[in-house]
């Protein structure tokens, strides 16, 4: 994959709409919720992943392996941006991780454990 698709992917990360919540019980108040599914993986977990590999990237200057755990959603967003840029990244998942996820992962060239 390219930069490009990284850039795109970082525009997204966390660009969520707002939505007002409107319910008898909260009339009287302004409530909020952030979309968060309109991540580009559509979980929060692009945010975290997004932060930790940009500023691994910032202090390293290199592109290395990288290994983390996840119960699955970090995973996937570790494992796109991964791919998106040239970095060989593992993945440590527990034993009932969907087969979904793993294919995904698999298309990224992740490793996983």
């Amino acid at each position: 994959m390219t930069l490009n698709h990284f850039e795109e992917f970082s525009q997204k990360v966390g660009n969520t709409p707002l939505i007002k919540l409107e319910c008898e019980e909260t009339k009287n108040l302004s409530v909020y919720a952030k979309c968060e599914w309109h991540n580009p993986t559509g979980s929060i977990k692009d945010r975290a992943a997004f932060g930790m590999i940009k500023n691994y990237l910032k202090e390293t200057n290199k592109k290395q392996h990288i290994l983390e755990y996840s119960g699955g959603s970090l995973a996937r967003s570790i494992g796109r941006i991964c791919y998106y840029l040239g970095i060989e990244c593992t993945l440590v998942l527990s034993s009932g991780t969907g087969k979904s996820l793993l294919n995904e992962l698999d298309d990224y060239g992740a490793n996983v454990i």
